[in-house]
């Protein structure tokens, strides 16, 4: 018998084993099993299975519109997502459950729920990292502080040191002032006694 005859004569297709491994394909290349009675194309999966291999089909029920015998379709846990109204009238039994989206939300959910973790950790880490060079620089900028601080008290020492001496010197000028201003009037009268002095001789010596 061949291929072309097997296809009219076929009555139930079965293709629920998780070991297929199919490859992501259309329900195209079941258009020519018209005389289709039961068609099982669901996989049976979990957190685990996600991670291997499983019956990947995909895409619309359209290619299944001329199977007008068809009375059983399962479709469970696969990513065939519309075409209903192409289904003939003669389903009797139709599954479409979610486990696999289920599991796939929770694997995904893990997932994002590792990668925050792992995020957290990160900015934990950065965080520290960051208060531990703002700990490192405040100190840096203490010393710096203390410094300048003590470098203020020195220069603000020595000024008022500078700024005595200055009004000692000051003082001591104006006393050097004001003595050569007296020694200059003493000197002024001895002149003045001298020059009366000479005088009055020279008056003495014309009589």
């Amino acid at each position: 018998m061949t291929y072309e005859k097997n296809k009219f004569l076929l009555r139930i297709i079965s293709l629920i084993d998780n070991n297929n491994n199919i490859k992501p394909t259309t329900l195209d290349f079941l258009r020519p099993f018209v005389n289709l009675e039961n068609l099982s194309l669901n996989s049976y999966v979990n957190l685990k299975q996600l991670e291997g291999s499983y019956n990947q089909f995909y895409g619309s029920l359209k290619p299944l519109e001329n199977l007008s015998k068809l009375k059983e379709l399962n479709i469970s846990n696969t990513d065939i997502d519309s075409g209903l109204e192409f289904l003939s009238e003669s389903i009797e039994i139709f599954r479409c459950s979610t486990d696999y989206y289920k599991a796939k939300y929770k694997l995904n959910l893990q997932e994002q729920l590792d990668q925050s973790e792992a995020r957290n950790q990160e900015l934990k880490l950065l965080s520290a990292k960051q208060i531990r060079e703002f700990a490192e620089k405040e100190s840096t900028f203490q010393i710096q502080i203390d410094f300048l601080q003590n470098e203020n008290h020195t220069l603000v020492g020595s000024l008022a040191i500078q700024l005595k001496q200055n009004k000692l010197t000051n003082k001591q000028v104006q006393s050097q002032i004001g003595k050569l201003k007296k020694d200059k009037l003493e000197l002024q009268e001895k002149l003045i006694k001298s020059a009366a002095c000479i005088q009055k001789l020279k008056s003495q010596k014309q009589t």
